[in-house]
């Protein structure tokens, strides 16, 4: 037996081991938006490029939570302003491709929003994030029913506006 395939090993084995101890890289771009601009053309959004079109909070429950907790986010009201006007309805599509549609009147007259934190924390997917589609329910308790909770998408990835 050579020596070769030894060093092989003794040279790649802890380059794996290192990877399993790497942190997480953020994924770029985390939002496709369809339909912005009169163009049809996709326009992608790193975190970064989201947070700069402004973030407000909302402080709510969620169906899913007892507690209320405080949402940082986009209003979609910004994104939806991007599509330029006539735009009726916003498509959310999820991860695992859920998505709901969301009736553009809505979204102008309530402060919906796009969460990229929960109680000041980035959110990760396996905590509804990324992006988290959240309704501000006790603000409004008019929005806390069951087909708005049907619109409240997490693991966001893309945004249709038609």
């Amino acid at each position: 037996m050579t020596l070769r395939p030894l060093l092989l090993i003794f040279t790649i084995l802890p380059l794996i081991a290192g990877a399993a101890d790497a942190p997480a890289q953020v994924v770029d771009p985390v939002l496709t938006l369809r339909g912005a601009g009169g163009s049809g053309e996709a326009r992608t959004f790193s975190m970064t490029d989201l947070e700069a079109l402004g973030t407000v909070e909302i402080v709510t429950k969620t169906p899913w939570n007892e507690r209320p907790s405080r949402f940082f986010g986009i209003p979609l009201r910004r994104l939806l302003e991007l599509g330029g006007p006539g735009k009726t309805q916003l498509t959310v599509i999820a991860l695992n491709d859920y998505s709901a549609t969301l009736p553009a009147e809505q979204v102008r007259r309530y402060p919906i929003i796009l969460a990229t934190r929960r109680d000041g924390e980035r959110m990760e997917i396996r905590n509804k994030g990324p992006l988290w589609v959240i309704y501000p329910l006790d603000a409004h308790p008019e929005l806390d029913i069951p087909a708005n909770h049907a619109r409240m998408v997490w693991q966001v990835t893309a945004l249709n506006l038609q």
